[in-house]
């Protein structure tokens, strides 16, 4: 699986309703990733505006059926190992 990149889709975005007020409201972005052949030994590695907001600090979910795991992501954590 090394070297391999899994297809990232688009789905949705929303305003998180309980920040959208405050000075520093959180956007919610929605992708699928389709792997088949599961996400034992896989890395992930998270670059979604890191460039131009060096503070930001990400939350990754991934859910397969009824597992979940999250992934948090700041600063120069960039990459990550996936297990569920």
């Amino acid at each position: 699986m090394a070297g391999k990149v899994a297809k990232l889709e688009w789905v949705e975005r929303e305003m998180d309703a309980a920040s959208e007020k405050s000075g520093d409201p959180a956007v919610v972005l929605f992708f699928e990733v389709g792997v088949p052949e599961g996400i034992g030994g896989w890395s992930l590695t998270y670059s979604v505006f890191n460039e131009v907001c060096k503070d930001q600090v990400n939350l990754v979910q991934f859910r397969s059926g009824a597992r979940k795991i999250e992934l948090r992501f700041g600063g120069d954590e960039l990459v990550k190992k996936l297990s569920l």
